[in-house]
């Protein structure tokens, strides 16, 4: 432990350091919503997951700005038939 107080430690000037934070901070706050929306989707989908297998939970053909393409009366099984792969 001695040795590391002979080290000398050399910082920047403080200006870059507050300049480069303004820059970085909103960064690193995206990130960590990001972080949390991944975890968030983690967790839906273990949810789900066996349940869609199971049966439990019907698979509905959604379009891309969400609105469901079900026609009346057709069932769930049959939009997922229709729903093209990859």
């Amino acid at each position: 432990m001695d040795d590391m107080q002979t080290i000398e430690l050399i910082c920047p000037p403080l200006p870059p350091v507050v300049a480069a934070t303004k820059r970085f901070d909103p960064i690193h706050a995206e990130i960590g919503a990001l972080i949390e929306q991944i975890q968030n989707l983690r967790r839906t989908r273990d949810l789900l997951l066996p349940r869609r297998l199971s049966g439990r939970v019907a698979l509905e053909s959604v379009s891309a700005n969400g609105a469901s393409s079900n026609q009346p009366g057709a069932t769930p099984q049959a939009s997922a038939r229709k729903r093209p792969k990859g």
